[in-house]
This record gives C-alpha cells, sequence and structure tokens, in this order.
C-alpha cells in the first residue's frame, strides 16, 4: 500500500502552494511511501571465470542467481529461469534442470527477508570467436504465474589465445645442406595474448621420402608409420600451458638422404593445435614474407676428394743413400666447394728427410727448423695461405669439381727419370726422403 501526503502553504492574498517531493522529478507531487504487505522479489546474478584471466574457448564459467524477498509476506512457488547464450556448453544447473537451452529452478517457499542462492556452471563454446559476447540474464517470480522479474543483463567477453608459429632449418656440418649431411629443424611456439594458452599439441608430418634417422628432442615422439612426430602435454610439461608472451621451442634433427641430387627442395611445415579450439595453425618460416608458409632448403651439392699416392725412385731399384720422391695428388671429385684438405704424411722408418724438398703445387714450401714443414691449407683457392698446423700439411679449399692440388717430397738420392705423374705438367708438391745408409 501507497501512503501519500501533501501539505499547503498559505499565504493572505495569495492562492495555496502545495509541497514537492524533492525525490522525484515530478513539480509539487506528494510525498509518499510504500507499506510493504507482500511479497516482493529482488534478483541478481554474478559470472566468474573459473579459469581467470581472458576468457577464452573451453574456460569454465560459474554464474551464482541470488533471489530475496524484501517483501513483508512470504513468496509461495518461487521459480527461477534462466535462457543459455549459444555461446555456452556443456551448462549445468546445479539443484536444478537444463532443458531445450533453458535453465530452471523450483526454490519454494521464500520467507520475507530471505535469501536463496543458485549455480549454473557451463563452459565457453569450442567455436566462440575473439570479440564474441555472452549475455546473460535471470529471470524470478512466485505463485507460478505472471511476467518474471528480470535481472540485470550480465556480458562476458570471448578472447581468443592467439600462438604464433615459426620453424627454421639449420645445417649442421661444414658441408651444408648436401646429401647425407644432418640438419635441425627448431619449432617456436609464442604466446603474444594476454591470456594463457592451455593444452597445446604438435604435429610435424616428415618428408622421409627425403629425409632419413629422424631424431625429436623435447619429449618428441616420431612414428615412423605415420612418418609424423608429435608433441603433446603429457610427454612435454611446457606445452600445458605457455604464458602471456612465453615461448617453446621444440627440436628435431634429421639426415639427408644420400641419393638426393643437388638442386631438389626439402619442404617442412607442423601444425599446431589448442584444446577446445577449431583447425590448427600451420607453421610459417620466418626467412621469407610469406605467412603461414612451409620451411623449405634446397639441396646443395656435395664435396667428395679423390687421393693418389705413388713413389717416384731412380731406374735400377733403391740403394742406401738413393733419394726417392713421394707425390700426393688430390682432386675434388664432388659436386660443390669443399673445405681445406689436411694431409697427414710420416716419414716412413729407415729414411730421413731432405732439407729443402717440400713443394706444393710446385711452390717451395720452408722446412721448420731443419726438419719437414708442418703446414695448413688457408681458405683462398687462387692464392692458398699456408697457416702452421704442427704435424700436418694442408692444401687450400678446393672450390669445385676437378680442382686439385699436388704434394711431393723427397726421401734422399738425386731422382732419376721417370718422377713426376705421368703427362702432368701442372705445379707439384714435392717432398724428399733420404734413405738411411
Amino acid at each position: 500500500m501507497v501512503v501519500a501526503n501533501q501539505g499547503r502553504l498559505l499565504t493572505e492574498g495569495r492562492p495555496a502552494e502545495l509541497t514537492d517531493d524533492p525525490t522525484t522529478g515530478e513539480p509539487a507531487d506528494p510525498t509518499t511511501f510504500t507499506v510493504r504487505n507482500r511479497p516482493e522479489l529482488q534478483v541478481e546474478k554474478q559470472a566468474r571465470d573459473d579459469n581467470g584471466g581472458d576468457l577464452a574457448p573451453g574456460d569454465a564459467v560459474t554464474y551464482t542467481l541470488i533471489v530475496r524477498n524484501i517483501g513483508q509476506q512470504p513468496a509461495p512457488a518461487v521459480d527461477l529461469i534462466d535462457p543459455l547464450d549459444p555461446g555456452l556448453a556443456d551448462a549445468v544447473a546445479v539443484e536444478g534442470s537444463v532443458d531445450a537451452g533453458i535453465a530452471r529452478w523450483q526454490v519454494g517457499d521464500l520467507a520475507p527477508g530471505g535469501e536463496v542462492r543458485r549455480e549454473l556452471r557451463a563452459r565457453v563454446a569450442p567455436g566462440a570467436t575473439d570479440g564474441q559476447v555472452i549475455a546473460n540474464q535471470l529471470g524470478a517470480r512466485f505463485g507460478g504465474a505472471g511476467d518474471y522479474l528480470l535481472s540485470a543483463v550480465v556480458e562476458l567477453v570471448v578472447r581468443v589465445p592467439v600462438v604464433e608459429v615459426t620453424k627454421r632449418v639449420l645445417a649442421l656440418e661444414p658441408v651444408g645442406f648436401a646429401p647425407g649431411a644432418r640438419v635441425e629443424y627448431l619449432i617456436d611456439a609464442f604466446n603474444p595474448g594476454g591470456t594463457p594458452v592451455r593444452d597445446v599439441s604438435l604435429v610435424d608430418p616428415v618428408d622421409t621420402a627425403r629425409l632419413e634417422a629422424i631424431a625429436p628432442s623435447e619429449g618428441g615422439l616420431f612414428d615412423p608409420r605415420t612418418s609424423r612426430i608429435e608433441w603433446i602435454p603429457a610427454r612435454t610439461p611446457a606445452l600445458a600451458a605457455i604464458a602471456p608472451g612465453g615461448r617453446v621451442t621444440l627440436r628435431f634433427e634429421a639426415r639427408i638422404r644420400p641419393a638426393l641430387g643437388a638442386g631438389e627442395a626439402v619442404s617442412n611445415q607442423a601444425e599446431l593445435t589448442v584444446r577446445g579450439q577449431p583447425g590448427a595453425t600451420l607453421s610459417d618460416d620466418p626467412a621469407t614474407p610469406a605467412e603461414a608458409d612451409p620451411t623449405v632448403f634446397v639441396v646443395e651439392g656435395a664435396p667428395a676428394y679423390a687421393v693418389q699416392k705413388v713413389v717416384a725412385s731412380p731406374l735400377g731399384g733403391v740403394r742406401p743413400g738413393d733419394v726417392v720422391e713421394y707425390a700426393i695428388r688430390i682432386t675434388q671429385t664432388g659436386s660443390a666447394p669443399g673445405p681445406a684438405p689436411l694431409i697427414v704424411d710420416a716419414i716412413p722408418a729407415g729414411t730421413v728427410y731432405v732439407a729443402g724438398s717440400t713443394r706444393i703445387d710446385g711452390r717451395p714450401v720452408p722446412d721448420r727448423g731443419g726438419r719437414a714443414p708442418h703446414q695448413r691449407a688457408g681458405a683462398g683457392a687462387a692464392r692458398p695461405r699456408w697457416q702452421p698446423a704442427a704435424g700436418r700439411d694442408g692444401g687450400g679449399a678446393l672450390p669445385g669439381p676437378g680442382a686439385a692440388r699436388d704434394a711431393r717430397r723427397d726421401a734422399s738420392r738425386q731422382p732419376g727419370p721417370g718422377g713426376g705423374w705421368p703427362g702432368h705438367h701442372g705445379p707439384q708438391r714435392r717432398s724428399r726422403h733420404g734413405r738411411t745408409p
């Protein structure tokens, strides 16, 4: 019941003025109050993301529903209703029921001043998109008839976690991406967002027609039947949750099949999935401007060496005190430049080195302390630089197929006819050993 009251101001010679209720916007209106002698409901709805942080697909959400009777009489047969937003899944109405997308509760009588709380639990639908709004509103009534009293609308905004995946490939051997050489792939999963990314898995299909000896690390498991490597949180704990700004690096090594030819391309691309999110994120090659492109390397040629060694001795055989000449030739027979070769050639037992007899490609190599030089080739191909390397002699880098180095050394006695390479007139390396009398 509403009780209204209004006074009048009487002034001689003027009309009466009515009092005004300053709590309303109406002029000269009576002052009222309500006598509550009936049930009156008050409803409230709260929401909580049980996972914390940004609301993401798959996150658990708990709604708390609150109904109060602020009237002076009991509210009979109170019931609640909560239509579910399509962005929710797996809804459970605690002490209630869910049917056809609507959650319901039968509360019963509610005494004056009484309060009742109920819970609605659900998950954000896996297909929810970034920025999607999930809106819910509670309705309550008593007596089993009439309109529902509605709460304020509760809105939650979905933020879909983002994971950036890049993939690099490195050559592990000096020969680069040559047949038979080992390579290493590095997969980086980076979380640039503001919410943790949970339950991450990666699958990497490997081209086993071009790669062999697959060896994953960080808990990866290679299945030779499917030619796939798989990383999952159970074996790689770092994938259970990638914190905002966090990065997880996964690796595997492989060997380029020796039968591959130069110029053949080897392509590889990983796939990342997050539990509760549809689809997969493909890895990107950071070395190219294209997005979500596979990581590719091209098989390079491989160096190969052919080594020959001959000895030239005087006609009629070798006698004590004679000088014999050893000649070593290294020829690059491969399809790509090779590193500087090293020659290890011990002085034979029963001989002594002939001072000053060493030549590399016809160029004299100085002795060291009156003994045979121990030299190593530098990187130059056209003009090799010889650098010290104890106990070893070497030639410069061999630039490609057919490139050769000659090394010669004498072992005492003047060289007779027939010394040298048949038909060879190019620069040679010589070193002589004198036989002990």
